[in-house]
């Protein structure tokens, strides 16, 4: 369940994979997050940053060690925001025309199009 939320909010496997990982551990060391996952460390720690940047992940110093953990109440709020940031994109659409939105005229007519098919319909485009 977890992993398909997260996979809606835009993030791909590996950190799925990571967070899903701190969910059940509470908060960790990123050594410890790369055992449990089986990646190496540095790629943990790229993951854990990109995780920290875009706010489902926070990050502690203590006594010079980097733990990492995460606040479910955060991840509510950031499906919250999605629903928000949506909901304005729906509204604008409909206040605009999709014509208007790209760009674009309408087309007024489409194009004729006329179909020939076997020896009378040969006669017929050649009459």
């Amino acid at each position: 369940m977890i992993k398909h939320i997260l996979s809606e909010l835009g993030l791909p496997p590996k950190e799925i994979s990571v967070y899903a990982c701190l969910s059940k551990l509470g908060s960790a060391k990123a050594s410890v997050i790369s055992k449990e996952v089986k990646l190496p460390r540095q790629t943990t720690y790229s993951i854990l940053n990109q995780l920290v940047k875009k706010g489902f992940v926070m990050q502690a110093d203590l006594r010079g060690v980097r733990r990492f953990g995460i606040d479910p109440k955060q991840l509510s709020k950031m499906i919250v925001e999605k629903k928000n940031r949506l909901e304005k994109a729906r509204q604008s659409l409909e206040n605009q025309s999709l014509a208007e939105t790209f760009g674009t005229e309408r087309i007024k007519t489409f194009p004729k199009v006329h179909y020939y098919e076997g020896s009378e319909g040969m006669k017929r485009l050649l009459n």
